[in-house]
């Protein structure tokens, strides 16, 4: 009875653990539609370390391109700013990024905390990107997570739901 019951136990933990899909995809630059590409190209033309994805947030797909840019501080300091864009599948723009510093990891909502504190017990936030939907009330996360010696890049929505697992 015990075996049966761990068995029972395995195949649940691993239905359980593919039931978070991965949404995804790295593509190239190029593969933007040119609306979002001649955005880029006029708002950041100096963009470097781009990464485009094809993602997920708020039920829709999205092209997710995030970038760094040389700026300078009040102090005439340089330093790299990394920075996001999402646009919708036809180029529009839809929304701006937040990359959340380390210090302000706190701006993730209680039940997105708890959700990680029950589903990954010995995480650590490595990093976030915040996205507020323009349309409506809420945020999702885009948010690193070093799990057992493994990153993880976690999608999760204001209520804690966790929308996707990816391994880096």
């Amino acid at each position: 009875m015990q075996k049966k019951f761990i068995k029972i136990f395995w195949l649940l933990l691993s239905l359980t653990s593919t039931s978070f899909t991965v949404n995804a995809k790295n593509i190239s630059m190029q593969d933007l539609p040119q609306k979002a590409l001649d955005y880029m190209h006029k708002n950041h033309p100096k963009a470097k370390a781009i990464s485009v994805q094809e993602k997920n947030h708020f039920g829709q797909s999205f092209y997710q391109v995030t970038f760094e840019e040389n700026k300078t501080d009040q102090n005439n300091m340089p330093y790299e700013d990394e920075m996001g864009e999402l646009f919708r599948p036809n180029g529009q723009l839809f929304t701006n990024i937040i990359i959340v510093e380390k210090h302000s990891f706190n701006v993730i909502s209680d039940q997105a905390v708890k959700s990680l504190q029950s589903n990954y017990p010995d995480y650590k936030i490595l990093a976030v990107k915040m996205i507020n939907n323009p349309n409506r009330y809420g945020e999702e996360y885009d948010i690193d997570l070093m799990v057992s010696g493994n990153i993880l890049e976690i999608t999760l929505d204001n209520n804690g739901e966790i929308l996707s697992e990816m391994r880096k």
